[in-house]
């Protein structure tokens, strides 16, 4: 697994980053959040990674905080959530917030996440 990367932001997309570590570009998606905490092409970035591994394709998702990528992880181990409605759900809830709503059994904020629905919500409270 790629744990982390150090390296250049060499490129930002929509949905994530190009970083350049030992003239390697690295592309990794991101939540939306954080690339506009990044800063700007040629600035220096630390990320915490989760390598998704499909029959068809291999994708790094990264992270500010190992928090966020532990969070990232719990919500994978979600049925019917994947990598790219656990990235939603960082979109939409800080960490702090997440755990909030699962605590106090409040499907309506985890329904907020785009993709997410009332079903989905409920499996998310159960199964964390």
């Amino acid at each position: 697994m790629i744990a982390s990367l150090h390296g250049t932001l060499h490129r930002i997309y929509d949905d994530g980053i190009v970083v350049l570590v030992s003239g390697v570009g690295f592309r990794v998606q991101v939540p939306a959040s954080l690339i506009n905490q990044l800063g700007r092409s040629g600035d220096q970035v630390d990320l915490y990674t989760y390598l998704a591994v499909r029959e068809d394709s291999l994708t790094l998702y990264g992270f500010r905080t190992e928090e966020d990528r532990h969070v990232f992880e719990m919500l994978l181990a979600v049925q019917g959530v994947g990598p790219r409605l656990a990235l939603s759900f960082l979109n939409a809830l800080s960490p702090e917030m997440l755990a909030t709503a699962v605590q106090n059994d409040e499907p309506d904020v985890i329904a907020r996440v785009p993709g997410v629905g009332k079903k989905t919500a409920q499996k998310v409270i159960l199964e964390l």
